[in-house]
């Protein structure tokens, strides 16, 4: 039988004790009858039990002595090993941008061996800085359809350094994971996957997770399909894999179990794609994944996927999410995701009447990289996110560039007309019936990315729910007049973005009348934290 080893590197970390509490022996590696992949995991030389090790298919568990085996009898569907990296614990080397809990498998015969080493940290209070949709392309000629020419000089000079300088302010451990759509498989002859690792992991000193966008998968002519169905569904992630490890996986960190999912099922390559659907291999994994869980250390989940589970009713969108939801229903949820380029906050409960919290990020790249703002406003940022058994007690925006700071924007309708058309995706200028009541009245939108309620304590009246479609015209005028007009793409603006436009709605844009010179509101985030605004009329 051919044997191929792997080189394990020991590194010491002080004070590492295997995971169950026991004391780990140093009882050998050994095969076992039908298994082709097993290894160890380690600390300070010594095994860690009870570590969850997957090949995407089986989940399995190491013995007291770190040791693990898998039988996996399809290496050409499941391309990598990986481990579930325990509470407590960071691998002690970065792979590319991430953590070192991956490794490619090779479909052949005979046993591999996959080997993973640990280090002890202390995650009491720790970090998640969360990014989504850089779209990074290296444009080299900019138009209608394409990204800004200085997509990746901005990537690397204006949102790096804040990425990091933020990290440094950190107290304690910091980790990153990006929502998808780092970069746009149309335009990977300019820049890859790899160029977006490389570019990222010289820019930061934490380690970094990825989730799968739409535009991280392979076109299905690639691979000699007309189309992609469920069963080779994992052809469409190879240059994902081989750029940033495994598509789905999980990890730990303090008492939060992260879960990373695709649910962008695509058809036939980036923009033939069904969102939102999550194919059964990965639904099975999952349910061996979370039966693995150390409950006596987990108090929660954190999903990180591409699209949202929530339509824009916030009700739960599709079969495959509610069976995500069932799944995973004995455990507080914290959801993250990107794909709509917009910030938006949607709450439920699972079967068992735990917490669900979603939370849409805003793309990284504004509307792609020509203005650093999204189609709701919102300015391109990062988030920042503290956790307490299991489940999330802080989220902070933290915009960058020409946004740096701003936490929300004002707009008054003194100097707009209530009339300016707005061209729609359909091409037809429209214009919006204004309000004859208002018509007299001073008003403002108050736009406050993050927030989820607007009260008005005194001066005034604010319409509640969402944003009103009448006031778009002049709200997105206004937007004109702050020098934010390549947002919108039409005869008076053609380089701008084409394929996207102002946001027909959104759930934390309000508008307040004025009954007075002076207005004081309220904004409040999904924890209840409350900010005080004043507004004086000039």
């Amino acid at each position: 039988m051919k044997l191929k080893f792997f080189l394990l590197v020991m590194l010491v970390a002080v004070g590492c004790t295997s995971i169950d509490g026991g004391t780990a022996d140093n009882g050998a590696l050994y095969e076992k009858e039908d298994c082709n992949i097993m290894g160890t995991v380690t600390c300070d030389g010594k095994g860690v039990a009870g570590v969850a090790v997957s090949d995407g298919v089986s989940v399995t568990k190491t013995d007291s002595n770190g040791r693990y085996w898998l039988c996996t009898p399809h290496l050409n569907r499941t391309p990598e090993v990986f481990i579930s990296v325990p509470s407590g614990y960071e691998t002690t080397e970065r792979n590319g941008l991430g953590p070192d809990f991956y490794r490619h498998t090779e479909n052949i015969d005979g046993v591999q061996i996959f080997n993973f080493t640990l280090k002890e940290v202390d995650q009491t209070d720790y970090t998640l800085l969360a990014i989504a949709d850089s779209h990074v392309l290296a444009a080299n000629e900019a138009g209608p359809v394409a990204a800004s020419t200085n997509d990746r000089e901005y990537y690397n000079n204006l949102f790096l350094p804040k990425f990091q300088s933020y990290a440094d302010s950190c107290p304690g451990p910091v980790y990153g994971i990006a929502l998808g759509d780092m970069t746009q498989a149309g335009s990977w002859s300019r820049y890859t996957l790899a160029n977006y690792r490389d570019d990222t992991a010289a820019g930061i000193d934490f380690m970094m997770y990825s989730a799968i966008g739409n535009h991280d998968h392979d076109n299905c002519s690639g691979v000699g399909l007309s189309s992609y169905d469920e069963y080779n569904q994992h052809l469409s992630r190879r240059s994902f894999r081989a750029a940033l490890g495994p598509a789905y996986y999980s990890f730990n960190i303090g008492t939060e179990h992260y879960v990373v999912l695709d649910n962008i099922f695509v058809n036939k390559h980036e923009t033939s794609y069904t969102s939102n659907k999550i194919d059964p291999y990965q639904l099975a994994w999952l349910r061996r994944d979370i039966e693995a869980v150390d409950r006596t250390k987990i108090k929660g989940v954190v999903i990180a996927m591409h699209a949202a589970i929530f339509n824009s009713s916030l009700k739960i969108a599709s079969e495959t999410a509610n069976e995500v939801v069932d799944i995973l229903k004995d455990y507080d949820l914290t959801i993250l995701i990107g794909h709509s380029h917009l910030d938006r906050t949607a709450t439920s409960t699972t079967p068992k009447g735990k917490r669900i919290v979603e939370f849409i990020h805003p793309s990284l790249a504004g509307v792609a990289w020509f203005n650093l703002r999204n189609i709701e406003g919102t300015p391109a940022a990062f988030c920042a996110y503290r956790f307490k058994d299991g489940y999330s007690t802080m989220r902070e925006y933290v915009p960058f560039g020409e946004n740096e700071n701003e936490k929300y924007s004002l707009y008054d309708n003194g100097e707009h007309s209530y009339t300016y058309p707005i061209t729609e995706g359909t091409g037809v200028a429209k214009k919006y019936e204004s309000d004859k009541l208002d018509m007299n009245l001073p008003a403002v939108m108050i736009n406050a990315w993050g927030k989820v309620r607007c009260d008005v304590v005194s001066g005034g009246v604010v319409s509640k729910g969402y944003y009103d479609l009448k006031y778009r015209d002049w709200f997105w005028r206004s937007l004109e007049s702050d020098d934010r007009n390549s947002i919108i793409c039409n005869s008076k603006y053609p380089n701008g973005p084409d394929w996207q436009q102002p946001g027909k709605s959104s759930y934390h844009i309000w508008k307040v009348v004025a009954s007075s010179p002076t207005v004081v509101v309220d904004l409040y985030d999904h924890y209840g934290n409350k900010e005080r605004l004043t507004l004086q009329a000039q």
